[in-house]
């Protein structure tokens, strides 16, 4: 931030995570931040230490910006990516933690695959629409706006229940090869991030009917991670999907 801040940059987008939301209030505004310390971090490791490093980024960066209020700063804090790879990816070989969250979509199309630990998610497309709106959005100084802090998510639920049924029904040549683990019940209330969208139609323009459908993120990542999977095969790889 600070080297862009030199070189004359003016408005920047941060990639959060809605890790650094995450409180046992299960409240999701801007105000809202992980309660996690610096000494559980250290003591538990593992997935904890990751909450504290975007939790702790996040908030230095405020920091800065308050230091710097000529610098336009919005930061978004999603959940789970899916959806298509980028138009001309390529993994030449097999590396499945390099496919990011679209892993846990890869998992249910194999008999033991689990369920994502979290139903919540948004289309990377509709992340990286987001980002690019944000760079043309009001500044924080004009009335109305304030500080950029935005959660964004899907407006579809993801129900596992029900992407089973999309493949079943869409892509019949994969029934036989989705997952037999036993589906999660949900409480229906935490399928979704309950975020004010109202507030990203005001700063960013992005309607409710700009969202990408739950169908046509899950189709579309199922595709392209066959897509994947084919050019290995026809390699001579062994397909071996990480069960977690």
């Amino acid at each position: 931030m600070h080297q862009a801040e030199e070189a004359g940059i003016h408005r920047i987008v941060v990639t959060s995570s809605i890790a650094s939301v995450n409180n046992p209030r299960n409240s999701f505004t801007d105000q809202d931040w992980n309660p996690i310390t610096q000494e559980e971090a250290v003591e538990k490791g593992g997935f904890r230490a990751y909450v504290a490093s975007k939790t702790f980024a996040e908030q230095a960066l405020w920091k800065f910006a308050d230091a710097h209020p000529h610098v336009d700063i919005t930061t978004f804090n999603p959940p789970f990516f899916y959806g298509p790879f980028a138009e001309g990816f390529n993994m030449p070989t097999p590396n499945y933690y390099a496919m990011s969250t679209n892993l846990y979509i890869y998992r249910l199309l194999t008999h033991t695959g689990p369920f994502p630990t979290s139903p919540r998610y948004i289309d990377v497309r509709d992340a990286a629409k987001a980002h690019v709106l944000a760079l043309k959005s009001p500044l924080s100084s004009e009335p109305g706006i304030g500080r950029k802090r935005m959660i964004i998510s899907s407006i579809y639920p993801f129900e596992y229940k029900r992407f089973l049924e999309l493949v079943r029904e869409k892509r019949p040549e994969l029934a036989g090869r989705l997952t037999t683990s036993v589906v999660p019940d949900i409480d229906k209330a935490t399928l979704m991030i309950p975020f004010d969208a109202e507030r990203v139609e005001k700063v960013l323009g992005f309607k409710r009917k700009d969202y990408t459908t739950f169908e046509d993120t899950m189709l579309d990542a199922v595709d392209s991670i066959l897509a994947l999977e084919t050019d290995w095969i026809q390699k001579g790889y062994t397909i071996e999907v990480p069960q977690a």
